[in-house]
């Protein structure tokens, strides 16, 4: 059954800008994404002293680093769906009070079950972190703003790992890996404390219908009427243009180091400052780019501008990754990966699911969906090591075939987006 209902003006509102409450709101959201991902960037640096304490195999410690996204997705639907009857602001005051205590307790975890559980349990705290801040950020911005608010939002989850990450691996080599987990417990409490205090639900909660309808609507049955929504084309069609950002993402995390070492035959130090310099790039791009398309749809009320910007980031991460592992200099090879829009992507999907969903479901589908295209950063690295395995010693050759299929499948999801993903005018359900 397909439902159309006429959206509102892109320009009907009045606010131009975000209220001092709503920025307050942003920049916490903003700050919680860089808590939470710095603890996934810093594990996998933690990984000797830990295997060494615990005295794990390389396939526990396997075992270990996955069971983080056992529970990943589920959690993202749940606590997505809760998100619609109870408000995107308690569900994220639930998450940091989750964060905290796992992070403290796994301070104090003295076995491998324990350590297990412990990532299993961060897991599902983390799993909605980001479409409840998606979600709650857009409801504190005018729409002819929603994608640079996005994309501030988003950036915390580089900058969390580009600038905490050094300091905490210093911090873990003179005081021993626990003082980091402590550490980033106690910044998810006092993140928590803050939040109890700023933390509200924007009035965008209310833009589509009024305060008692809102509130009727989440007493009712949240999945009524869900799921044409969640397989409408213009949603499937989102959700597969972020599995293919985050496919990205999972390379970056798990291959970018190796590559920078053993095929570009760089020092660590240099790997790891190299790293850091692409990911504040990417932060710097992707806020440049949404600027640029919500002044764009300023300028013609067009929520297809978006669409737009999400299929040419895709186009231009497929050509810039694929160059980066062709050209010769190692210089030109680190500037294609800092030009690189991939994180575009993210902002402007999150937008358009905004645009496209009514009030009372957004939580639900923004949490379903990146569910859905988490899977990306998941099965990329696997594909990766398989085919880097079947490449040998000639590791050039296996990333050159990595990101060559990576690019093919941007410029195909890129191409299906575009044609397919028609926003302007209607919502789609």
């Amino acid at each position: 059954m397909k439902q159309t209902i006429q959206a509102p003006g892109p320009l009907a509102t009045k606010r131009l800008d975000a209220s001092p409450r709503g920025r307050g709101v942003i920049a916490f959201l903003f700050m919680l994404g860089a808590i939470g991902f710095a603890d996934k960037s810093i594990t996998g640096y933690l990984s000797v002293p830990i295997i060494k304490e615990f005295h794990l195999s390389s396939v526990q410690w396997g075992i270990l680093s996955g069971s983080f996204f056992w529970l990943f997705s589920i959690s993202s639907i749940l606590f997505g769906a809760w998100s619609d009857r109870i408000g995107t602001t308690r569900v994220l005051s639930l998450v940091a009070m989750i964060w905290t205590l796992v992070q403290i307790a796994t301070g104090f975890v003295a076995s491998f079950p324990l350590l297990l559980l412990s990532r299993v349990a961060l897991g599902i705290g983390e799993g909605p972190y980001t479409g409840q801040a998606m979600t709650a950020a857009a409801k504190w911005l005018p729409r002819e703003r929603r994608g640079l608010g996005l994309a501030l939002v988003s950036c915390g989850n580089l900058i969390g790992p580009a600038i905490l990450t050094p300091l905490l691996i210093v911090l873990a080599a003179s005081h021993g890996w626990r003082i980091v987990f402590l550490l980033l417990g106690i910044c998810s409490l006092l993140w928590l404390i803050g939040w109890l205090l700023v933390g509200r639900e924007g009035p965008g909660s209310e833009d589509a219908i009024g305060k008692e309808a809102l509130i009727e609507s989440r007493q009712k049955n949240a999945w009524t009427g869900l799921l044409p929504l969640l397989f409408s084309r213009n949603i499937l069609l989102i959700t597969l243009a972020t599995f293919a950002a985050y496919w990205m993402q999972g390379l970056s995390v798990n291959w970018l180091a190796a590559y920078m070492i053993n095929v570009r035959h760089l020092q660590l130090v240099w790997a790891g400052a190299a790293g850091s310099l692409v990911v504040l790039c990417t932060c710097l791009v992707q806020i440049m780019s949404s600027m640029l398309a919500d002044r764009w749809f300023r300028r013609t009320s067009k929520l297809r501008v978006y669409v737009a910007t999400m299929c040419a980031a895709l186009v231009l991460t497929a050509a810039l990754n694929y160059s980066a592992v062709l050209v010769a200099p190692v210089a030109l090879s680190i500037l294609c990966l800092c030009l690189q829009p991939s994180g575009a992507v993210f902002s402007t999907a999150g937008t358009l699911i905004v645009h496209l969903t009514p009030t009372k479901h957004q939580g639900t589908v923004q949490g379903v969906s990146i569910a859905l295209a988490t899977i990306g950063a998941i099965v990329s690295p696997i594909l990766a090591g398989f085919l880097l395995q079947a490449a040998g010693k000639n590791l050039a050759q296996g990333f050159q075939t990595v990101y060559l299929l990576s690019a093919l499948l941007f410029v195909f999801i890129a191409l299906a987006a575009f044609a397919g993903i028609r926003p302007q005018g209607e919502r789609e359900i």
